[in-house]
């Protein structure tokens, strides 16, 4: 503490005494100073009274208080033994750390006043000189000199490769320049300029993470103080190299960006949250990541150094590559579904990954499994037709789509097709020309709705089609004649065409339309050279003339007109008895 806050008194000879408010203080104008110091060497003076001067060295044996600012002006009280007499012509001279007190106030042959210097640094010696005799330093003989503090910074942040320039303000700098330095996190600055006892500039050292601003003034430094914390900028992610890849992972990702640190500062690297399989640090613009394995889009990757991570950024975005199908094992399977199709192909992510959807055509599976990354199972659902592409959604991502022109060419991996539907027996498998009754035709794949089936007797449309099941169906006959084929069209597939567009008809779907047969010919007989009209009467003879043909004989006549029951025309040359045929 400063003599100001002690109840000193100094007697000698009449018990003449001091008031410590006597004492200069800092502030005062320099008359002011002088006039207290001869204040109190008058005192002194008025205190010498008939003490004889002591031969033996001074001794030094407290001295308080033993520390100050940087700036000097501290009143001390030295305490010890052999101060001299206080005669005005053997007046003693202190010492501290080398630099003279600039005022010194004998008190008694125990005691004498000092005003400390300008100085810096700690375990300064107080040594006290009379009449060309010295104390000698000991351990109750020195001061210290307050140290260095630091109360702000200017800015608080800056590049991780260093270079800014950092404004340091605090206290016990010094009053001169001591070639102070300065540590950020430890490390120190590239450069320190002492501008003043209260302000420091230091550019500021590469580093990464959060440090306290350190000041070291010889042997004394300031404390640790996380109040005044420098951050080194977080890291910034301008760009992937590549931004996209495989779900199976394992490939390299050059990172780009700065603050990455001028040393390996062993990075935290995450794509999408998934810390990468390896990391490694390339350079303060450089990381490299070894990714995981993952499926989506728009991932953002971060990079954290020392807990500092980085935040997103446009160029910091990585997609894993969309699914990719390349085959079906098997490609086909009936139509009520519940076919177990493995799907083959690539990025189909990992056994985490979420919200995998496999469709048949626009139908879900009845359930998806995975397998592996390149492996997926799909129970299929009920359906028809035989250009269903099937369409694996992962996490945002979709398989692509076939154009028409590869499915038609063969080169789509991705399409499954239904089987088509077979006929396997009409009931009844024959009838009358006319039409207009039903006959059920028994099979399989027709389908487990009726919105796309369709029912043709040879090339007629059946007049009325009915689905009953995926293996049963009624047609109403049109008319017709002669022996033909049911056709059975589930979309696009027709029963009785093979894949390959052949005709692979089966004996089961044969309707056969009553022969016509011949009752009457009106008139009976005509000129022998033929052209006369003649009506034929019967029944099952259709409606289309250009399917009937009249034999009267061997000789054909021309058909004029065909109804079911009769038909018209004209008789072909010919003498005697001839049998007329239809």
């Amino acid at each position: 503490m400063g003599i100001g806050r002690r109840n000193l008194t100094a007697a000698r000879g009449g018990g003449l005494g001091f008031s410590p408010s006597a004492l200069p203080r800092r502030g005062m104008s320099a008359g002011a100073r002088a006039g207290r110091w001869g204040a109190l060497l008058a005192v002194a003076a008025a205190c010498l009274g008939s003490a004889a001067a002591q031969p033996n060295l001074p001794i030094v044996d407290d001295v308080n208080p033993a520390n100050g600012p940087t700036g000097g002006g501290t009143i001390i009280t030295i305490s010890g033994r052999n101060f001299g007499g206080g005669s005005s012509s053997v007046q003693p001279t202190i010492s501290l750390g080398g630099a003279p007190c600039p005022q010194v106030v004998w008190v008694s042959a125990t005691s004498v006043l000092c005003e400390t210097p300008e100085g810096v640094g700690a375990h300064k010696a107080i040594l006290v000189d009379v009449d060309g005799k010295t104390s000698v330093k000991n351990a109750n003989s020195q001061f210290l000199y307050d140290a260095p503090t630091v109360i702000a910074i200017e800015p608080g942040h800056g590049s991780a490769a260093g270079g800014t320039m950092v404004t340091i303000i605090g206290s016990n700098f010094g009053e001169s320049n001591n070639n102070p330095s300065v540590t950020i996190g430890g490390r120190p600055c590239q450069s320190v300029v002492w501008l003043s006892n209260s302000k420091l500039q230091c550019v500021s050292p590469p580093g990464i993470g959060i440090g306290d601003v350190r000041v070291f003034v010889l042997d004394q430094s300031s404390p640790e103080n996380f109040g005044t914390i420098f951050e080194f900028d977080a890291p910034s992610i301008e760009e992937l190299s590549p931004a996209h890849g495989p779900a199976t992972g394992g490939f390299y990702i050059t990172v780009q960006g700065v603050n990455f640190g001028t040393v390996d500062s062993h990075p935290s690297i995450k794509i999408g949250g998934d810390p990468c399989k390896v990391t490694a640090w390339k350079s303060n613009t450089q990381v490299i990541c070894v990714a995981p394995s993952g499926s989506g889009q728009d991932k953002q990757v971060s990079v954290e150094i020392l807990g500092q991570p980085s935040k997103p950024t446009p160029g910091g975005v990585f997609s894993y590559d969309g699914p990719t199908i390349t085959s079906l094992e098997p490609g086909n399977g009936p139509t009520i579904g519940g076919t177990r199709v493995t799907l083959l192909g690539n990025n189909f992510g990992d056994a985490a990954s979420s919200n995998t959807a496999v469709k048949v055509g626009n139908i879900p599976c009845s359930s998806a499994t995975w397998e592996s990354e390149s492996s997926l199972v799909c129970i299929t659902p009920s359906g028809v037709g035989g250009d269903n592409q099937i369409e694996v959604g992962m996490n945002g991502l979709h398989s692509d789509t076939c154009s028409k022109v590869e499915v038609a060419q063969g080169k789509c991996g991705s399409v499954f097709k239904y089987n088509r539907p077979a006929i396997q027996q009409v009931i009844p498998d024959h009838g009358p020309t006319t039409g207009g009754y039903e006959i059920s035709v028994a099979g399989d794949n027709f389908g487990t709705t009726p919105s796309s089936l369709s029912l043709f007797v040879g090339k007629v449309a059946c007049s009325r089609t009915g689905w009953v099941s995926n293996t049963m169906a009624t047609c109403r006959v049109p008319q017709g004649v002669g022996a033909t084929h049911v056709v059975v069209e589930v979309q696009d597939q027709r029963s009785g065409v093979g894949d390959d567009g052949s005709l692979s008809a089966a004996e089961g779907d044969l309707f056969t339309y009553n022969a016509p047969s011949v009752v009457d010919v009106l008139p009976r007989q005509g000129n022998p050279e033929g052209g006369q009209l003649v009506t034929v009467e019967g029944a099952n003879f259709g409606v289309d003339k250009s399917q009937v043909e009249v034999l009267v004989g061997d000789r054909p006549g021309r058909v004029v007109h065909v109804g079911e029951t009769r038909i018209l025309m004209v008789m072909p040359p010919g003498e005697g008895d001839r049998a007329v045929s239809v």
